[in-house]
């Protein structure tokens, strides 16, 4: 966890106390470690630190996947699409309705 903490720790002293840290928590990853994710999250002490897991199968893993089993392009289109409305909440960004190209 002292990795991760330090990865917070330097994205705040780079861009400053006003904004917001979104840690992506990955669809693939197994459930158990999202508790590793929420610790950090909540050990930062930083109410501009949020935490936002991804739902399994956002992407087609026949499809939707690049290299080394990677999203690929349409698989990282998906993943933005729903990141988006979460950050225009943290940020106060308005939607456009537009679709990510």
């Amino acid at each position: 966890m002292a990795a991760y903490r330090q990865i917070l720790s330097q994205l705040r002293t780079h861009y400053g106390g006003d904004v917001p840290i979104l840690c992506l928590y990955p669809a693939d990853i197994p459930a158990y470690t999202y508790s590793y994710y929420e610790a950090v999250v909540h050990e930062s002490g930083d109410p501009r630190v949020h935490l936002l897991a991804l739902q399994p199968n956002i992407y087609n893993h026949t499809t939707d996947i690049g290299a080394a089993q990677h999203p690929g392009i349409k698989g990282h289109k998906k993943m933005a699409m729903a990141i988006i409305p979460y950050l225009s909440t943290l940020t106060g960004w308005e939607l456009t309705g537009k679709p990510v190209e």
